[in-house]
């Protein structure tokens, strides 16, 4: 009920003829094959089973991935790791939470954890830009493209609060994350 007071049947229906009038033409009035033309024959897309650069990823485990990246507590070093359900955490004022124990929380205290897709995506974004090797056609550039919602910006914190522990290790002479430690 409450989406059919978000638009009109007239509204859709504009919004549908817009859709077709720029993505329905014909392909050939197109100047250049599509993309799956283009390729070699025996070449096709998506063909590594899965998410790109996810392929090792896809095998690990949450606490696998935490470890791989040096996260003791399942999520980066620089992150609360509790909070009360009214946003106020251990940064605002550190008194309420300074004797809980993590197996027997209060009700109105969460634990924070990253989720299985942030980790990985953490892990082969690091994986991926870190090297031993200085190949220089090496690709950087990483392209993070989840739906809305999945926490692309908590991902990206992650990768920047990792690369800062791992900075702070390496100056303090401390042993590094698995996967820095395989790289380097």
């Amino acid at each position: 009920m409450a989406l059919k007071q978000l638009a009109t049947e007239e509204d859709v229906s504009d919004l549908l003829n817009l859709y077709h009038e720029y993505f329905d033409q014909d392909l050939e009035e197109e100047e250049e094959p599509p993309i799956s033309d283009a390729l070699p024959e025996n070449q096709k897309l998506n063909n590594c089973g899965g998410d790109f650069g996810m392929e090792e990823e896809a095998s690990m485990t949450p606490s696998t991935l935490a470890i791989s990246l040096g996260y003791r507590t399942g999520i980066p070093a620089h992150f609360n790791i509790i909070r009360d359900r009214s946003g106020l955490t251990p940064w605002d004022d550190p008194k309420p939470f300074s004797n809980l124990d993590l197996d027997a929380l209060p009700e109105n205290v969460t634990q924070l954890r990253l989720h299985w897709h942030q980790l990985a995506g953490t892990h082969s974004i690091m994986r991926s830009i870190l090297s031993a090797d200085s190949n220089p056609s090496r690709v950087l550039g990483i392209l993070v493209a989840d739906e809305v919602g999945l926490g692309k910006t908590a991902q990206a914190i992650s990768v920047i609060a990792f690369l800062m522990q791992a900075v702070f290790l390496q100056r303090g002479k401390r042993r590094l994350p698995r996967i820095l430690s395989k790289r380097i």
